[in-house]
């Protein structure tokens, strides 16, 4: 029996060195929880940053001479995308690497917003004039998934299998929608006729965050069940103005965007309950906005990922031992 136990642990040191040599490989030991976001700081039109989960080393990305925003992780975190009307005005996706060096152009035609990187790091989701279309993260093999009202801000599921939207396509406002990766099955998930816009996913699958704005009313954000279980909260309900909320990958915490009139908008943060924590830190004028994490354990995709699991089952099996 001993040294059967003997032989786990040394099957678990191996699985154990192996996964901190992939880590080291891909810089994950020394990356972190980063969040990316756009912010207008430095000139009055939006550029991308990237800062630490506790609001730490504040990092900009872009400094092309035009509006830079909406930025979105690719799942391994070697490579964000992100929207510029640097091609003549023109919004288009464009993707580069998490250190803002070999900026790519992807889309080359209409108007492109609010890219959103699957788990898999197969596709980008993205708004095409007024319609969500996929396509590869090298722009090409592009399908167009919704072709009926005003589609935009895809948002995937952690499983990779549906996408949430917002449509205006049963008019008296904006709602969120879930289709099918493959844009089967729409089915909408709110309906009390307000505005809504940029949906979220928990990162158990369960729940759906965004914010909701009756006319003549404050932005509040909202979570929605994703299934077809009829549940609704409100998270917020004081001023000011509450949007753009953001899941973090332990599911804990949501980041979103607040403003008060006449003033910037800033990123803060609340639990999943909605109990206020903090506002990260300000630079000087202009306003933070769009957030959206990284974390490098939750990249399930990886050969790393393999290593945690089985060095998961390998504890189980060496605890369960008498």
């Amino acid at each position: 029996m001993s040294f059967r136990i003997g032989r786990t642990f040394a099957a678990a040191l191996v699985v154990s060195l192996l996964f901190q040599w992939q880590i080291a490989q891909n810089g994950y030991a020394s990356r972190g929880t980063k969040i990316a976001f756009t912010s207008t700081r430095d000139d009055g039109l939006g550029e991308i940053y990237v800062m630490d989960a506790d609001g730490g080393n504040q990092v900009r990305l872009t400094k092309y001479p035009a509006d830079d925003r909406d930025p979105s992780w690719s799942p391994d975190g070697k490579r964000i995308a992100f929207v510029s009307n640097r091609d003549h005005g023109y919004d288009r996706i464009y993707v580069m690497d998490s250190d803002g060096g070999n900026v790519t152009r992807l889309t080359k035609d209409s108007i492109n917003r609010y890219p959103a990187w699957s788990p898999d790091g197969g596709k980008i989701a993205f708004n095409r004039n007024s319609q969500i279309c996929v396509m590869g993260p090298d722009g090409k093999n592009l399908v167009q998934l919704t072709h009926i009202g005003y589609n935009r801000q895809p948002a995937w599921s952690p499983d990779g299998r549906r996408i949430a939207f917002v449509s205006s396509r049963d008019g008296g406002g904006s709602e969120i929608y879930i289709m099918d990766e493959n844009g089967g099955d729409q089915v909408r998930r709110t309906g009390n006729k307000a505005d809504k816009s940029m949906p979220s996913w928990s990162p158990d699958g369960q729940w759906i965050a965004y914010a909701s704005r009756h006319i003549d009313a404050l932005s509040q954000i909202y979570l929605v069940r994703a299934d077809d279980v009829p549940r609704k909260e409100r998270l917020t309900r004081r001023e000011p103005q509450k949007y753009n909320p953001t899941w973090s990958p332990d599911g804990k915490t949501i980041a979103y965007t607040s403003t008060a009139p006449f003033e910037n908008r800033r990123i803060h943060l609340m639990t999943d309950k909605g109990i206020y924590l903090r506002q990260f830190r300000e630079f000087g004028g202009g306003s933070d906005t769009h957030p959206d994490w990284f974390d490098p354990r939750a990249w399930s995709v990886s050969p790393a990922a393999s290593f945690v699991s089985t060095w998961g089952e390998i504890k189980h099996k060496a605890s369960t031992r008498r």
